[in-house]
């Protein structure tokens, strides 16, 4: 049963969330989404945060490499449908955690990509978690990332992450027993699709040096249709849903706090003469 319950925390409303996203030092992208006009908090000590869960997190970890997305025999150009990124992503974040999983650097941290229909390229870009303590601060931090889908006017969202992981960063009293597999959440705006793929990982021979090595086995994957999510989670999916407009002081003020907050985003170059941008993307241009 993929499913596992936390505290009865408070539903934080999409203003508290948005205050949720100051900490942590100031990128270039910041600094130049400052000289447009942002309004900046100070910074809190990177003492403040540090990594959880069952692996070592990689937050700078570029997690989706667009050339591995194409494939064999597969264009971008070709490639406009929403339903084939989804696949592709799929394929992505189980190939990433083998190699990562093998290599013992632990696992990815969880990461929210964008999809958009009606531009030639759908796939936008994804926004990986910032590190976090357990409990509370993982819980939000997680929850909070359904803003980017609602900046963006998202039309699908894909969210993947470890199971075992994430039940541990959340202080989960089941979480020794929670099953190790990726998710991979599809989610649209009145339902979603949860992709499973089981992986037992084992201590593997010792590599040259003495070096420790994991054995990954992976199991068959499975789909369970709106299948009961993680608390953090499903309030991502519901912040992203909640409908409501963006000004863009409003939203250059969160694109910043991703930045202040350690958070890492990666956008897809746009195709040359892309028809129907959005004006976000007009207005993130010289960072995107």
């Amino acid at each position: 049963m993929l499913t596992f319950t936390t505290s009865d925390w408070p539903v934080p409303s999409q203003s508290q969330l948005v205050c949720f996203l100051a900490g942590a030092a100031l990128s270039a992208n910041a600094r130049r989404l400052a000289a447009a006009g942002c309004c900046l908090q100070r910074p809190r000590s990177a003492s403040t945060r540090c990594a959880t869960g069952r692996a070592t997190r990689l937050g700078s970890l570029r997690l989706v490499d667009l050339r591995a997305l194409s494939g064999v025999g597969v264009t971008l150009a070709g490639m406009t449908q929403v339903a084939g990124w989804v696949d592709r992503i799929d394929e992505s974040a189980v190939a990433v955690t083998n190699q990562m999983v093998r290599g013992g650097l632990g696992v990815q941290p969880p990461t929210v990509h964008v999809l958009l229909e009606g531009l030639d390229l759908p796939y936008v870009g994804y926004l990986t978690c910032r590190r976090f303590l357990r409990g509370r601060d993982a819980h939000g931090a997680v929850a909070v990332m359904g803003l980017l889908g609602s900046m963006l006017g998202a039309s699908r969202l894909v969210v993947t992450y470890e199971h075992a992981d994430l039940a541990s960063a959340l202080e989960d009293p089941r979480a020794d027993q929670a099953p190790t597999g990726v998710v991979v959440l599809d989610a649209g705006r009145d339902g979603h699709t949860l992709r499973w793929h089981p992986v037992l990982m084992t201590e593997g021979p010792a590599a040259a040096g003495g070096a420790s090595t994991v054995r990954a086995e992976w199991g068959p994957a499975a789909r369970y249709p709106d299948a009961v999510l993680p608390d953090p989670v499903a309030e991502l999916l519901a912040v992203w849903r909640a409908p409501r407009s963006w000004p863009e002081t409003e939203f250059l003020k969160v694109y910043t706090g991703w930045e202040l907050g350690g958070y890492s985003m990666r956008w897809v170059q746009r195709p040359v003469g892309e028809r129907g941008q959005p004006s976000w993307m007009r207005l993130l241009a010289p960072v995107m």
